[in-house]
């Protein structure tokens, strides 16, 4: 999402830099050993040097792409505003000078499965001019006490998720984006699928991810190790029946509404993320996070009901063509023309 609105502000003709840090350095990391420290310095290196860019993302030429060893305030430029973008970066944002700009902060998520709720909380009330990417995130912010929280969805570009192939016609594959994160649930969804394929011998599965494939992904299910997004929508979205994903927290779950763009049913977990883009038995289908066995029987219901299948995918269709990139940037840049001009003006919190 970060690359996305980078992108599209680049492209309004706004001056846009995205810091890649090798290392976070909130919260503290104590002492190390020479090795690790020497080690991280080498790789440091060598990202600066090579500059990669991820193959998943078009990023629009004009767009900065600085590569650092660690987020140490001043090794972030000057600019109009700086965006924290993880709870781990606040620390490091409120540290910085007025001329380095107006603090925002955009949270994709509640990132408590990343550290203590306490410290995750204080990130929140830390910065005042906040963005959140899902409603019960805006909750959340709520509960918080962080009044004046914007909340502005996710946009999906429509011209590159699109429908290609019939939705009727589609074979018995099912889609699963792959991560060695725990909190992603990928084991959960190869369970739930092992379930399914016992009854159902003739079913396929693809995932495909930034990860290597580890020896637990059983080897009837292809992998598409670092894919192109031009694959995915053509061999992976547009040639399956059903997208799943099995995480156990998401902020908005964006992969939902790409794989719904292009014809698929969902099935996922009821979590505050998946539920911008699913109303349960209209929309998708959703059970409880950590249940295989739930997820696979919800699987089972679409495979046996062709019908049922793509009156839910044409349904969930309709919701992605709501979600507006265009849209969303310009609410951004009017988030940000609001900070400028200290129309929410709180004190922040100070965060170690």
């Amino acid at each position: 999402m970060v690359y996305e609105y980078a992108s599209r502000l680049a492209e309004r003709g706004h001056a846009v830099t995205v810091v890649h840090p090798f290392r976070l350095l909130h919260p503290a990391a104590g002492s190390r050993k020479l090795r690790p420290r020497v080690r991280e310095f080498l790789l440091a290196a060598k990202a600066r040097l090579q500059k990669p860019v991820p193959s998943w993302q078009s990023i629009h030429p004009e767009v900065n792409m600085v590569y650092v060893p660690d987020s140490a305030h001043w090794r972030l430029p000057d600019g109009d505003v700086l965006f924290a973008t993880g709870w781990q970066t606040v620390a490091s944002v409120l540290q910085c000078s007025p001329a380095q700009g107006e603090k925002l902060y955009l949270l994709q998520g509640y990132e408590t499965w990343m550290g203590e709720k306490q410290a995750v909380d204080e990130t929140w009330r830390a910065i005042p001019n906040r963005i959140v990417v899902g409603r019960w995130l805006l909750d959340i912010a709520d509960s918080l006490g962080c009044s004046g929280t914007a909340y502005i969805p996710n946009g999906l570009d429509q011209r590159r998720y699109s429908l290609q192939r019939s939705i009727s016609d589609r074979s018995k594959q099912i889609a699963l984006q792959y991560s060695t994160i725990p909190v992603k649930g990928t084991r959960d969804g190869i369970e739930a699928l092992e379930i399914v394929k016992q009854s159902h011998p003739d079913l396929k599965a693809v995932c495909f991810g930034v990860d290597r494939r580890q020896q637990w992904l059983p080897g009837w299910i292809k992998y598409q190790h670092n894919p192109s997004q031009s694959f995915i929508v053509e061999q992976i979205y547009n040639a399956s029946a059903i997208y799943i994903s099995p995480s156990w927290s998401e902020g908005c779950g964006m992969p939902l509404a790409e794989a719904a763009a292009c014809g698929c049913a969902l099935v996922a977990t009821d979590i505050g993320g998946h539920r911008e883009h699913i109303i349960h038995e209209q929309t998708g289908l959703l059970s409880e996070p950590r249940n295989p066995v739930a997820m696979a029987a919800n699987i089972c219901l679409l495979l046996e009901n062709s019908q049922l299948r793509t009156n839910m995918a044409l349904a969930a269709m309709d919701v992605a063509k709501t979600k507006d990139w265009d849209v969303s940037t310009t609410r951004l840049e009017e988030f940000i023309v609001s900070a400028l001009k200290h129309e929410h003006p709180v004190e922040p919190v100070v965060v170690c």
